[in-house]
């Protein structure tokens, strides 16, 4: 399994840990899951997955966000992914988002903001 490493930390947005279900769709593998977010920023997030996608991955996510919000879709890339002694979901992978709404970056925002200052 060719598993890539995440590289030092280099983020520019607050991330949040928080668990949110994700559902995702790869556009170049058979690959959809449902599974639950381990961190979350405006720019990306964390998640863990039963199997590996490919490097450089193109994915639809859809975010559950609390009501009112609802589902919120947005286009990423895989950025890095390692495996994790996790039963289950066994790779933990590291998303980019690279195409977001603004009405959506307002709802993730916001989403963040109440969370922190809860």
């Amino acid at each position: 399994m060719g598993i890539f490493k995440r590289k030092a930390e280099q983020r520019q947005e607050r991330r949040l840990n928080d668990s949110l279900v994700i559902s995702l769709q790869a556009a170049n593998q058979t690959l959809k899951a449902i599974c639950q977010s381990c961190d979350i920023s405006q720019g990306g997030m964390r998640l863990r997955l039963p199997q590996e996608l490919k490097p450089n991955s193109t994915l639809k996510i859809w975010i559950d966000l609390p009501h009112p919000d609802g589902q919120v879709l947005v286009i990423g890339k895989v950025a890095w992914q390692k495996e994790v002694d996790e039963p289950g979901h066994p790779i933990e992978v590291g998303i980019k988002f690279t195409i977001m709404d603004p009405t959506v970056r307002e709802k993730l925002e916001m989403h963040i903001r109440k969370i922190t200052q809860a």
